[in-house]
């Protein structure tokens, strides 16, 4: 594997995306486009930064199915090492993404069961690959692992909590991370304060870095985000775009994130990174835009300056 490189730990899926061409009906059928592609957060997070040129070692589990191949194929094409993941005999992860005639999605079903394989015993095998990363990012997705890898990582750790459900199920083992990436409605459940404004966001944000997390960045969508790290907080706005499909716009903002902090960006200059990221995915009918690059997420930045 190519050094220096960032680990990525989670899942990986094979996406379908479909979108209504009028107001969903319920209990109906309705005419709309389906797409398929490769998914799971930390898998898009590990795609998005390998497009935005960083070295990626994505350690995650796969079925013995055309889903695997297809993630594989993927991932050989945008040059993320998988060598160090698991291979099981069972049906690889699967979700599906509803979208309404907006764009935004209406409901998703997720069949994740295969992430169960990835077990602390199976990390442990692996922890020289994982701590010769220059940082390690993983998700809520596996919180069977979440206090195997914070008790064993010695690098930066960089969570994203995916989904309030996932946040719940994973609180109490949120905590002694450098980094974490809620939403406005996960921030609300890691630090009791329903985040609505600036101020509520900074004590939101003052909250989740008593759990011994040195930064936070919470996303708020097309409301923009913020950032707090040793005491100084900021909001970025959202980089307004046309917006096509929502679905993997947090993991590109994740990737932003990451790859803001190997850059040595800072951690306003990482925000405002992301959310150029996060604007050009949104823009892209893929989960992962195939557009991605720092070029054009820095020119964005750069003309809302």
């Amino acid at each position: 594997m190519k050094k220096p490189y960032v680990c990525v730990i989670g899942g990986s899926n094979v996406d379908i995306t479909c979108t209504s061409f009028t107001k969903i009906k319920t209990k109906d059928s309705n005419p709309g486009i389906a797409t398929l592609s490769c998914g799971g957060v930390s898998r898009n997070i590990a795609e998005n930064l390998a497009r935005l040129g960083a070295n990626v070692v994505l350690i995650t589990v796969l079925g013995n199915d055309s889903n695997a191949h297809m993630i594989e194929q993927n991932a050989k094409s945008v040059g993320i090492d998988i060598s160090q993941s698991l291979v099981v005999d069972e049906q690889s992860s699967c979700y599906v993404s509803i979208n309404d005639v907006d764009n935004d999605m209406f409901v998703g079903v997720s069949s994740m069961n295969i992430l169960d394989r990835l077990t602390p015993e199976f990390l442990s095998s692996k922890l020289d690959v994982i701590n010769g990363a220059e940082c390690v990012v993983t998700d809520t997705n596996i919180p069977k692992c979440l206090d195997f890898l914070i008790e064993n990582v010695k690098v930066p750790i960089f969570l994203d909590t995916v989904s309030a459900k996932k946040t719940k199920i994973a609180n109490d083992k949120i905590k002694n991370v450098y980094c974490i990436k809620p939403n406005e409605y996960e921030a609300e459940i890691l630090s009791g304060i329903k985040v609505s404004n600036e101020q509520s966001a900074l004590n939101a944000c003052k909250k989740i870095t008593e759990r011994n997390i040195k930064t936070v960045f919470i996303s708020c969508g097309e409301s923009g985000s913020y950032c707090y790290q040793n005491g100084v907080f900021n909001r970025v706005p959202f980089f307004k775009t046309d917006v096509v499909n929502t679905t993997g716009a947090g993991d590109s903002f994740m990737a932003g994130v990451v790859y803001g902090y190997i850059k040595g960006m800072g951690v306003k200059k990482s925000a405002q990174f992301a959310a150029a990221c996060s604007s050009i995915t949104v823009a892209s009918m893929d989960t992962v835009c195939k557009d991605l690059t720092v070029q054009k997420a820095v020119d964005i930045v750069n003309k809302n300056a």
